[in-house]
This record gives structure tokens, C-alpha cells and sequence, in this order.
């Protein structure tokens, strides 16, 4: 039985990368390259990796004629970058091309040698194109939320801005902060705003927040408790057998020295 833990190690992808990766009608030989370049880059924490035809074809188990074809198509079409080309003693270094709106795959089907059945139904088949009532609403949902993100935000942001007093900072606010303020809504907002300007009346305007320092974390202050929003829980941390005994030894260390300056004045005492 396999014992998959991630303390074992793991590959952190962006979301957003995964999707655009699953909306792109990439060959299953192309999809093979591409996960053999994030498990080799994103997956040791890096941009970019020294990876020779050879390798990727022991990787993928893909014949290293079909790799050289994939991976000459995924760089013609910006999928992935040649950092620097390969030398006499060192293999080429690639990395993937995150800026999915630069690709420009197209699917092709690669002529196969007749004799070769095997590299013939593992790399020639275009991956089909699912339309189910799931997908579709997943689909729907997915254009939904990227309308809401394209325009609604802003405006809420547009007009919870107007109602407070110190318009400074505006820019400041990020596209991320706009999208949670948007969660928490106009009127949530507006009242908050409201307490405040009422909080500051007959005060100094000069210690009025900024704009920008209420909507990034000051509103949160005069939110209703039950609108405030709720912490996000701090992922878990893997830590290995070895890093744990560490950690223990070292706390042994601290009381032994703790102890031994308490005993200090009684040492003097007893000498004296």
C-alpha cells in the first residue's frame, strides 16, 4: 500500500493554472511534458529546470522522438520557454509559461509510424472534448463568478468610496481586498462607514483614517460581530522525525540553562 503524505513532498500549482490547463485541449503526450516540467520546477520550489529529452522520456515513458516533437510544439506555442539552450555538457533549461494568455496551442495529431502500435495509441489520441450538464454548469458558474470579478466589485467599491470622508489612498486598494469587500456588501459597509463617521465627530480630521487604510483593515473595527469575517485557519505544519527531536533537544537545553542560572546565587552563597 502506497503512503502518500505530504510531509513526503508536493507540488504547489496555482488554481487558476490547473484550470487553464483543463480548458486547453492538450494531447495526452503534451500533458505528460507539462507535468514532468511542474514536478521538476514548481514541485523543488523553483521557476525553471535543466530537463534533457532523455529524462522526460524516462519520466513519461514516452520515446524520446515523441517528447523532442511535443516539446518543440509546447515552445512554439509559449506553453513553455527555453531559459538557455543546451550546450555541449549541459541539458536545456525550461520553464512553464504561467501567463496562460500567451499560449497559442493548437491541438495537432502527430503522424505515427504504422509498426509503432503502442506509441501510436499513447500519443496520437486528441483528448475528447466533454460537454456533460455537470461541466456545463461548472462552466456556468466559473463565467458567473469571473462577471461578478470583472465588474461588480468595482462598482460596490465605486460607491462605498464616495460615502466616506477622507478620499486618500484609493489606489492602494488591491483587486483582492475589492472582491472581499464585495462578499461583504454595500449596506454591511455603509453602516460601517456610518459608525465611524459618527466616532469622528467633533475630532481632529487630521487623525481621520485614509480611505485606503479603512477599506484594507479599518472597516473591520466597525462591523457587527456577526458580520465581521471569520479568521482564516492557519494551514497545518509537516514537520519530519528528526526536525521534531530538534525542537525537543533544544527545549532541554533552554530549561538546563535556565536552571543552572537560578542555581547561581545559591553557588555563591554556599562558597561564601
Amino acid at each position: 500500500m502506497a503512503d502518500v503524505q505530504l510531509e513526503n513532498g508536493y507540488t504547489r500549482i496555482a488554481n487558476e493554472l490547473l484550470e487553464a490547463v483543463l480548458k486547453t485541449p492538450f494531447i495526452a503526450a503534451h500533458l505528460k511534458i507539462i507535468l514532468t516540467c511542474w514536478r521538476y520546477t514548481y514541485g523543488f520550489g523553483r521557476k525553471e529546470a535543466e530537463l534533457s529529452l532523455n529524462f522526460i522520456s524516462k519520466a513519461t515513458g514516452i520515446s524520446k522522438r515523441y517528447i523532442s516533437d511535443g516539446l518543440t510544439e509546447l515552445i512554439n506555442s509559449n506553453v513553455l520557454i527555453v531559459v538557455k539552450e543546451s550546450t555541449y555538457s549541459s541539458s536545456r533549461i525550461i520553464a512553464f509559461n504561467k501567463n496562460y494568455s500567451e499560449w497559442e496551442y493548437r491541438t495537432t495529431i502527430q503522424q505515427v509510424n504504422p509498426t509503432s502500435t503502442v506509441e501510436a495509441e499513447q500519443d496520437t489520441t486528441v483528448e475528447p472534448q466533454f460537454n456533460t450538464t455537470v461541466e456545463l454548469q461548472f462552466h456556468q458558474e466559473r463565467k458567473h463568478k469571473e462577471n461578478i470579478n470583472k465588474g461588480d466589485y468595482e462598482k460596490l467599491f465605486e460607491e462605498v468610496w464616495l460615502l466616506y470622508p477622507k478620499k486618500k489612498g484609493k489606489g492602494a486598494v488591491s483587486k483582492t481586498q475589492k472582491q472581499k469587500l464585495f462578499k461583504i456588501g454595500y449596506d454591511r459597509l455603509a453602516k460601517a462607514i456610518s459608525k465611524y463617521k459618527k466616532e469622528r465627530e467633533g475630532q481632529d480630521p487630521q487623525y481621520t483614517m485614509y480611505g485606503s487604510t479603512f477599506f484594507n483593515t479599518g472597516y473591520v473595527d466597525y462591523l457587527d460581530d456577526e458580520e465581521k469575517p471569520k479568521a482564516e485557519p492557519k494551514p497545518l505544519k509537516f514537520i519530519s522525525y528528526d526536525e521534531r527531536i530538534a525542537e525537543l533537544q533544544d527545549a532541554e537545553m533552554i530549561k538546563a540553562e535556565e536552571h543552572a542560572e537560578k542555581m547561581k546565587p545559591l553557588r555563591k552563597e554556599f562558597t561564601l
